[in-house]
């Protein structure tokens, strides 16, 4: 299984979009959106659980 936490790693997150779910780990079934920073992906990850989604 692929690690995406390393130094230099695309940051990346899962989503679910009908079950307006997030996930910081790999789900099947998933759609997965990198981000170039951290803060990027923090930032969007704050703006769609303030939308209503949830976070796993």
């Amino acid at each position: 299984m692929e690690d995406d936490t390393g130094a230099g790693a695309p940051q990346a997150i899962w989503i679910n979009w009908a079950e307006r779910i997030l996930s910081f780990h790999r789900v099947d079934g998933y759609e997965r959106l990198e981000f170039s920073t951290s803060q990027e992906k923090l930032d969007y990850v704050f703006q769609m659980a303030s939308g209503g989604f949830r976070i796993q």
